[in-house]
């Protein structure tokens, strides 16, 4: 697991350590908040409902732990003392449904203290009983399996406690899917790969973004939960819709930052849309065919969704999408236009009069040299090469699974591209 957990008991005591990959804000809404406690306090198959919550210090919180069948096992927590987005003390008992504690089973005090770091929060629980015996009485009733398979709920829950909000635009004939992180200000969008979703591209990427910018990411023409049209995909049309959902959003000027395919698409943005765009950000972007490796565009005549595509972006797409005929369609339109890329001329890119960091990975998809050619082609540019492969510096969903990757190479990413957003030195 990439987040530190730990389990301990002794002194009659039941000691719990979990790291969320989440703002704190968002980590103490989920303890403090009944609609989204019901969604991952109870162990599957059971499930919690909240009758009554007054999250106050003297106040309590009283719920049901229903099983399969529709059995009810009730609780109630006190609130003790509260110290908002640090510490809740609490002491929670056993009960029927109006709240009378049932004294045949212990009752037990809870000590929740969070803590935040650069790109995750921390829960320290102390869970203290009255004695060895009423502590072995809880662990007897499955209290370790049950607790551990809620935090596993909250895991879960995380993408959706990110989110300030989301929804669907109607741009040009699609009905294009965004989602909103932050309240800044500022604004960067974020755009995604080829075949990718908001979560397969960024979802490892977006905690370590620091609070500087509202975060606007979106789907393309025929990705996730985005619908199509009856038209290829293309680099300009997507430039098209991103500029018309920033219309939408009431959006006068942003920063993109589009990686692979999204990337390209940003480049198209600043030649497009310039009065729209404050900084551009591109990572692993094509922009000419003879940039690509050698052998690149072999691949694209025969490439199929069973052997080619990735199996994470697959689950990805049906994640959110759950039609394995639309996840064929947004393949094939990707496969082609991949297979007959048409190069931005330098012409075009040297249009682009605003701030562009240019970012690729020294073992990417492009030529690292025909990328710092690009660097030195745009009248504003930046360039970072950075270690490793396509993705990785992202941890895109396909590139997860390696020691460390979901945390290391993201953060710097995430780092370099603040500094360039902030005008630090880079």
């Amino acid at each position: 697991m990439a987040h530190e957990f730990s389990f301990t008991t002794s002194n009659k005591k039941i000691h719990v350590i979990r790291e969320f990959k989440i703002k704190l804000p968002q980590l103490w809404k989920a303890w403090t908040e009944k609609n989204l406690l019901d969604q991952w306090w109870g162990p599957y198959p059971w499930k919690v409902q909240t009758k009554a919550m007054d999250f106050r210090e003297g106040g309590h919180w009283l719920y049901a732990m229903v099983g399969p069948n529709e059995e009810r096992h009730w609780s109630r927590t006190d609130f003790k003392k509260i110290e908002n987005q640090k510490m809740i003390i609490s002491q929670a008992f056993f009960c029927d449904e109006e709240g009378r504690i049932n004294q045949d089973i212990a009752s037990m005090q809870w000590t929740i203290d969070f803590s935040q770091n650069a790109a995750s929060s921390r829960v320290e629980i102390t869970i203290e009983m009255d004695s060895e015996q009423g502590l072995n009485q809880i662990l007897a009733m499955g209290f370790q399996q049950g607790f551990t398979m809620g935090l596993g709920n909250l895991e879960g829950l995380l993408p959706d406690l990110r989110i300030n909000g989301s929804g669907y635009a109607p741009i040009n004939g699609i009905k294009m899917y965004y989602e909103i992180y932050g309240d800044s200000d500022q604004d960067l969008v974020l755009i995604h790969g080829g075949g990718s979703t908001i979560e397969s591209c960024f979802g490892n990427a977006i905690p370590f973004f620091s609070d500087s910018h509202r975060l606007i990411a979106l789907e393309l023409q025929a990705h996730g939960h985005t619908s199509d049209r009856e038209a290829p995909q293309s680099y300009e049309q997507d430039a098209d819709d991103i500029a018309a959902l920033m219309a939408y959003l009431g959006v006068e000027k942003a920063s993109f930052f589009g990686f692979s395919n999204g990337g390209t698409a940003a480049l198209q943005i600043g030649i497009r849309h310039p009065g729209l765009v404050d900084k551009l950000i591109i990572l692993s972007a094509g922009f000419q065919r003879e940039a690509f490796v050698d052998g690149f565009f072999d691949i694209f005549p025969n490439a199929s969704i069973e052997k080619t595509f990735p199996e994470a972006l697959k689950k990805a797409f049906l994640k959110v999408c759950p039609d394995q005929a639309l996840l064929e369609n947004m393949f094939e339109k990707d496969r082609w236009r991949m297979e007959n890329f048409k190069s931005i001329p330098d012409k075009l890119l040297k249009s682009i009069r605003s701030k562009i960091l240019v970012m690729t990975a020294d073992k990417d998809i492009l030529k690292a040299e025909e990328v710092v050619r690009l660097s030195n082609l745009l009248p504003n540019g930046r360039l970072i090469i950075l270690p490793g492969f396509h993705g990785q510096c992202l941890a895109t969903a396909e590139m997860t699974g390696q020691e460390g990757i979901e945390g290391i190479f993201p953060r710097i990413t995430i780092e370099l591209i603040d500094s360039f957003l902030k005008e630090m030195t880079i």
